[in-house]
């Protein structure tokens, strides 16, 4: 049996322990249900913790027995988990034995099944050399690749293709647990939902496209699911192994309630024909899931399905979007002393901060320049940039992109164009709940925690009308990551992902009240005219 001490050094676990509630709903999610002969096929709990998934499972399979004529006995190989704490694996070997006992079975049988049924090991080593299994149910751990020791981490990645780049632990879990399932084999999973939206879930995206169907996801931003606080929030997701079928969607309402639990439950049991309302949050059912490794929504209406089929992206209605220049020193390269350098060196600069309310308040920062519209500057032509940066000159040359090119360890991680500064353009926080655009006329470079939106052929004004609309921002809310904050990020890569009509599309009366509603930061007014913009005015 693989441990953590057979290769490197131990990994921090990332234990976060699920609510009672949350693992039922789950179970029956996942149809690992009494009701059915569960002793005719193999559940697996890839990270086992303190039992959560295993002792619940146990009650679950005691019962099945029990309906089904079935002797407890016979099922050493029906329950399958791991860990990699051994504290963990002794405790919940005492409480499988504690359930066993409690319904009549021996001392000595109950602590054989535990024990057979509980491994202290490693899922993600152990993998490849399971049979075949019926469910995979649990709630992987989230260990960051910093955390995990480098001979370790390189037996990951060699076994799993989808913990690549900054794909962390939880990842090649996904992976390792559709890799055990039999044919109409299921893993329901409650876990972060970044991979099934960020660049290093692609892989893992397009896998499941190919091969599984997702079944259902599940949003659980507004329900506590763990029995402590985390820094992402999580979904709920069954994927199955098999051709796509009808996938359902459903995002919890706040709080979610023990009626709403059963509603969710009752719909996925009665299927995409049933059109009975059981929970207060809309369950919504699509015939199709989505292709390769495009991002998945948390959820996604027929409106915007409709809206993506009839509108252009941004970018081809005319719409640039593009981050603010990264310093890689923002300390350092980032200064309100406007004598710091030569004039020219300096550049007005912007941040998320500074656009809070709705208007530019600049706070009088300047960013210093390194760059010309030739490139990066001679130091020796540029005496007080020379000595300014010379004064910091260990803390820039420790960068990676100095370290790239020693020899201009003076450069910012990006090139900052006059062309950028000069163009009126949207500027758009990188995390806010919601669009939230912001017209700067061409006086600022933007900081790389904003995002900026460049449209020759609009009128600004109108797109930012356009873009401050709840019908634009369902497009990020639908795809993006929400932060723990409550807030999405609204970073570039779902800002592309938002549709809009042509500008020449657009009536020149509704392109007069999307300017108006921008101006005013009238969100009602804004809504108004981009339903009938997005050609909704009569649904």
């Amino acid at each position: 049996m693989t441990t953590a001490k057979r290769i490197g050094e131990p990994i921090a676990l990332g234990a976060v322990h699920t609510r009672a509630w949350v693992v039922e709903m789950m179970l029956d999610l996942a149809d690992y249900t009494a009701d059915g002969d569960l002793t005719a096929a193999t559940a697996v709990e890839p990270s086992v913790g303190y039992g959560a998934f295993l002792v619940p499972m146990v009650q679950r399979l005691l019962r099945s027995c029990a309906d089904h004529g079935r002797r407890i006995a016979s099922t050493s190989d029906v329950l399958c988990a791991f860990d990699l704490d051994p504290d963990a694996v002794e405790v919940t070997r005492g409480r499988a034995a504690a359930e066993l006992r409690a319904n009549g079975v021996s001392r000595r049988l109950a602590q054989r099944l535990a024990a057979g049924w509980i491994r202290h090991g490693d899922f993600l080593l152990e993998a490849p050399v399971l049979p075949a299994v019926r469910w995979v149910v649990g709630n992987p751990p989230y260990v960051r690749i910093e955390d995990v020791s480098r001979p370790r981490l390189l037996a990951y990645r060699r076994l799993w293709s989808a913990m690549h780049g900054r794909a962390d632990v939880y990842v090649g879990f996904l992976q390792a647990g559709l890799s055990v399932l039999a044919a109409d084999g299921t893993m329901t999973t409650i876990c972060s939902d970044r991979w099934m939206r960020n660049q290093y879930g692609a892989g893992l995206r397009s896998m499941i496209a190919d091969d599984f169907s997702v079944d259902l996801c599940v949003s659980m931003y507004a329900a506590q699911a763990f029995e402590s606080d985390v820094a992402a929030y999580p979904a709920v997701t069954r994927i199955r192994r098999g051709t796509q079928g009808d996938a359902m969607t459903f995002a919890a309402p706040t709080p979610l309630t023990e009626l709403d639990v059963s509603g969710l439950v009752k719909a996925w049991r009665r299927g995409p024909d049933d059109g009975s309302a059981t929970c207060r949050a809309s369950v919504d059912w699509a015939q199709q899931w989505f292709d390769g490794s495009d991002s998945w929504p948390n959820a996604r209406s027929a409106q915007l399905a409709s809206i993506e089929r009839r509108l252009p992206t941004l970018a081809e209605a005319g719409v640039t979007v593009s981050a603010g220049p990264a310093t890689g020193a923002d300390k350092i390269y980032i200064t309100s002393n406007a004598s710091a350098v030569e004039t020219d060196r300096l550049v007005p600069v912007i941040g998320a901060s500074e656009v809070r309310e709705g208007d530019l308040r600049w706070s009088g920062r300047f960013l210093v320049n390194p760059w010309t519209q030739d490139g990066l500057v001679e130091l020796a032509d540029y005496p007080m940039l020379r000595e300014y940066l010379q004064q910091h000159r260990q803390r820039l040359a420790d960068r990676h992109t100095a370290k790239a090119r020693p020899d201009q360890w003076w450069r910012t991680i990006d090139r900052v164009k006059p062309e950028v500064v000069a163009a009126p353009k949207l500027l758009i926080p990188d995390i806010k709940e919601r669009i939230f655009p912001v017209l700067d006329r061409g006086q600022f470079v933007p900081m790389h925690n904003l995002y900026f939106a460049v449209a020759p052929k609009w009128d600004l004004r109108v797109l930012g009308g356009l873009l401050m609309s709840d019908l634009a921002t369902q497009f990020v809310t639908t795809y993006s990551v929400r932060m723990a904050n409550g807030y999405y990020r609204v970073s570039a890569q779902y800002l592309r992902r938002v549709r809009i009509p042509f500008y020449g599309d657009i009536p020149v009366d509704v392109r007069r009240r999307l300017r108006s509603a921008f101006q005013n930061r009238d969100l009602d007014a804004a809504n108004t005219a981009a339903t009938i913009a997005y050609g909704l005015a009569n649904q």
